[in-house]
């Protein structure tokens, strides 16, 4: 827990087909959770170890090992990370996200970049662009 780290809750949730998935980095029990667009039922809910941050998920393709479905992109504290947008199972991840990440993840052209800039000016890493192994 971080308690200096937590103004409320920002992240938006994203609408992608019959999902809503949110990211709730909070003090105590994280998570990223998809739940059913009709009714509300919990569909996955998948724990991260994370402190608060204010990043919105964002949904793009995975094509790592020839595979063709597509992931959550999320940016944390401590780490940025890829989900199965399915099951919610942990793809991937890239250790260091930044302080208190702000920015939305974002996808183009098989290619996610997850920007760090930062909620109180603090130190931030760079823009990590990534590319899954084909």
């Amino acid at each position: 827990m971080v308690p200096a780290a937590q103004w409320g809750f920002a992240s938006s949730p994203v609408i992608y087909g019959d999902k809503v998935i949110v990211q709730a980095d909070v003090q105590k029990d994280s998570f990223l959770g998809a739940f059913d667009i009709e009714t509300g039922k919990e569909l996955w809910r998948t724990p991260r170890n994370d402190v608060p941050t204010f990043g919105t998920p964002a949904v793009a393709p995975y094509t790592a090992g020839g595979a063709r479905r597509w992931q959550v992109v999320v940016n944390g504290w401590k780490h940025i990370g890829g989900y199965d947008l399915e099951t919610g199972k942990e793809l991937w991840r890239l250790k260091g996200g930044g302080d208190i990440p702000v920015p939305t993840p974002v996808s183009a052209m098989d290619w996610s970049s997850s920007p760090t800039r930062t909620a109180r000016g603090g130190p931030s890493t760079p823009s990590a662009p990534m590319r899954p192994a084909t």
